[in-house]
């Protein structure tokens, strides 16, 4: 693995984007359309969305979400 971002608690290559689908589409018509057409956007539950370490040997607590409200933040 490279060009991987690197955990700050394990320092291991194995950070990792959660994005959720927004809640209610799953199982609607409308929810399966906004996937098979990879209109992704709208799809996604950006509140949720979060970056996190998959790290199983290490049980690392470290995660970043990628909004904070409305606006796009920094980890």
């Amino acid at each position: 693995m490279k060009n991987r971002p690197i955990c700050p608690e394990c320092k291991e290559q194995t950070i990792v984007l959660f994005t959720p689908p927004r809640e209610g589409l799953i199982g609607t018509e409308r929810g399966y359309e906004l996937y098979h057409n990879k209109d992704w956007q709208e799809y996604v539950d950006w509140n949720r969305a979060h970056l996190y370490c998959c790290n199983g040997k290490t049980d690392c607590k470290y995660t970043a979400m990628l909004t904070s409200g409305d606006k796009l933040s920094t980890p």
